[in-house]
């Protein structure tokens, strides 16, 4: 007989298998549960906010300029919790509150100490340093003739005051701006500050370069497909040859944006880099669609206004179509139609008037508005009121700016109104009651803008 040594049982390998494996694993899982993690700062609950180191300032107003907030009882359902971005912010914003009041040094550091399993205690630890303060100001260098202007400026700045960088800069920002005004678009201003005999003192002086005298190029235009280029010429206050300024620039902008015919304007000058003598400038725009359409409905519950009347339910249609840009001409024109009608508790019309609107922008060559609407209503007879009132009118109206901030309107109104379907022996005695008649109307107004900036 032939024999041979019987086989040991074969081991399996747990770890080769791609079906135990997976199973085994996640039988640990849910057997033994996942390792804990420990609570990250950022879910940790403000429990109470701590302020150490300040003198000049007090705990309030640290805290005020905090985006971190004491959690309180009341906030149930929106804890409010430690952000380490939210610290960076507000260690900014705490540096800056102390370096615009002359501490230059002060610095600020904001931590999280845990003091329950899901809560913490925010510290803010201040080094404030010594408060500089402002001594002498003076102006070197620049026109004689633009030192008044710049003096003003200068005079704003008080000495002994708290030193502030932000105070500094922008002092320099408008002497340059008047500078620009005047011609001198490339003028630089630097700002030399030295160390003063009395201690922590500084003296500041603006050192001025005027550069050269520039003049306007020629403007080109960009984007005009539909609008005339006089259109957009006769609003521009820059004309090529004249002395170079700022202020006209931010004016012929705000003027060619005000006829509502674009989206988007700039007026740039072209290769600033270069310094030229006599830039040119280009005026990039993006034209609205000409058409527009309009639709708008309104209900309203009315009470009555005496005992014989019923409370209703009334509905208002509006629809509006115009033109803003006439054949390129900035001209506008425009038709509405209203309706009214009673809905509950039955349905009646009430009344409708329809409209017809012109705005010509530069009336007789000038830069006055000319504003003309004609209305229409056909007037309806109902239960209560047996017979028609018919009325037409219209308003035109001047308008007109004297200056960036001043402006003035002359309005004229006329209304006539017509009675009709009502027998002619009642007819003047009802209009007597009514108070109608024919009516016009003349008011003049102006408007004065008081604010230092319209942004």
């Amino acid at each position: 007989w032939l024999t041979s040594e019987p086989k040991k049982p074969e081991m399996i390998n747990i770890f080769k298998n791609r079906f135990l494996c997976p199973v085994l694993i996640l039988v640990g899982f849910i057997v033994f549960g996942t390792p804990p993690r420990a609570h990250s700062q950022k879910n940790l609950i403000v429990e109470r906010i701590t302020v150490e180191g300040n003198r000049y300032f007090s705990h309030s107003k640290i805290k005020d300029q905090m985006t971190l907030k004491q959690n309180k009882w009341y906030n149930l359902f929106k804890k409010r919790r430690f952000s380490p971005k939210k610290a960076e912010l507000d260690k900014a914003s705490i540096d800056s509150l102390y370096h615009v009041h002359g501490f230059l040094e002060a610095e600020c550091e904001i931590s999280a100490e845990r003091k329950k399993k899901n809560s913490c205690v925010v510290k803010v630890k201040i080094k404030e340093g010594p408060q500089t303060k402002l001594g002498e100001i003076l102006l070197k260098g620049g026109l004689s003739w633009l030192a008044e202007k710049t003096g003003k400026e200068i005079k704003s700045l008080k000495r002994g005051r708290p030193f502030n960088w932000t105070e500094l800069y922008e002092v320099a920002f408008n002497i340059k701006t008047i500078y620009a005004n005047n011609g001198y678009p490339y003028a630089d201003v630097q700002i030399l500050v030295s160390e003063a005999k009395q201690r922590f003192t500084l003296d500041v002086t603006f050192d001025v370069n005027e550069d050269k005298k520039v003049f306007f190029g020629k403007i080109n235009y960009e984007g005009l497909k539909l609008t005339r280029d006089n259109v957009v010429s006769r609003e521009l206050t820059i004309k090529e040859g004249e002395i170079y300024s700022r202020g006209k620039i931010m004016d012929s902008q705000q003027r060619v944006y005000s006829t509502g015919l674009f989206s988007y304007i700039t007026l740039k000058a072209k290769n600033v880099a270069q310094k030229p003598d006599k830039p040119d400038f280009v005026l990039r725009v993006i034209e609205k669609k000409p058409n527009y359409i309009g639709a708008r409905m309104e209900l309203a519950q009315n009470q009555p206004q005496s005992v014989n009347q019923q409370e209703c339910l009334t509905v208002d249609f509006t629809g509006e179509w115009g033109n803003r840009n006439l054949a390129g001409t900035a001209r506008k024109i425009g038709i509405l139609a209203y309706y009214s009608f009673k809905v509950v508790p039955e349905i009646e019309r009430l009344s409708n008037r329809y409209t017809l609107r012109y705005v010509e922008p530069w009336f007789v060559g000038t830069r006055t508005l000319l504003d003309l609407d004609i209305y229409y209503e056909p007037g309806v007879k109902s239960v209560v009121q047996k017979y028609r009132l018919e009325s037409f009118g219209g308003n035109i109206n001047f308008s007109g700016e004297f200056t960036r901030y001043t402006k003035a309107w002359l309005t004229h109104s006329y209304q006539q109104v017509n009675i009709y379907d009502i027998p002619p022996q009642e007819l003047e005695a009802d209009k007597e009651e009514q108070g109608i008649n024919v009516r016009r109307k003349i008011i003049l107004w102006g408007e004065k803008d008081t604010r230092t900036s319209i942004f």
